[in-house]
C-alpha cells in the first residue's frame, strides 16, 4: 500500500485536483491514504444507499457482481481524482467517470493499482479520460503474470 500511496501521489498534479473520490471496497485504504497525506477532501463511491440528498446511484456490472455505486457531495465544476485497487471488466470504473461527466463534474485524473484483463481498454475507447495503472497483470491458469 505505501508504493502504491508513494507513486500515485508523485505522479499526480495536486494543484489540480479538488476532490478524491475512492471505489468501495478495496479502493478506499488507498483513497483515503492519499486525502491525508494531501489534504484534499475524500468521497466514497459507496455500495449501499443512505437516502442523503442529492445522491446518485450508477448502475454497475462487473464479472463478479451487479448493482449500483452511490456517490455523494461531487459539485458541478469539482476537479475529481478517482483512485481504485483493480480494473478488470471496467463495469464499475466505465459507469462512474460517465456519471462523474454527466453530474458536470471534471476527471482530472484517475488512478488504479491493478489493471488486470481488457477493462481499461474498454475505459480508454469510451472517453477522454486521463487513466492511470501501476500494474498490469493477466491471469495464466492459476498463476498472475506482471505484464509491465
Amino acid at each position: 500500500m505505501t508504493a502504491a500511496h508513494d507513486l500515485i501521489s508523485e505522479n499526480v498534479d495536486w494543484e489540480s485536483v479538488d476532490i478524491i473520490l475512492g471505489i468501495e471496497a478495496m479502493g478506499i485504504p488507498l483513497a483515503a491514504a492519499l486525502c491525508l497525506s494531501s489534504g484534499k477532501p475524500l468521497v466514497i463511491g459507496r455500495k449501499r444507499q443512505y437516502g442523503l440528498p442529492g445522491e446518485v446511484a450508477i448502475n454497475q456490472s462487473t464479472g463478479y457482481s451487479k448493482g449500483e455505486i452511490y456517490l455523494n457531495d461531487i459539485e458541478t465544476g469539482a476537479r475529481v481524482l478517482v483512485v481504485d485497487d483493480v480494473v478488470s471488466t471496467g463495469g464499475t470504473l466505465l459507469p462512474v467517470l460517465q456519471a462523474l461527466d454527466a453530474s458536470g463534474a471534471i476527471v482530472q485524473d484517475c488512478w488504479i493499482v491493478f489493471e488486470k484483463g481488457e477493462g481499461m481498454t474498454k475505459v480508454r475507447s469510451a472517453g477522454d479520460w486521463s487513466l492511470n495503472s501501476l500494474v498490469r497483470i493477466e491471469m495464466q491458469g492459476d498463476k498472475i503474470v506482471i505484464l509491465e
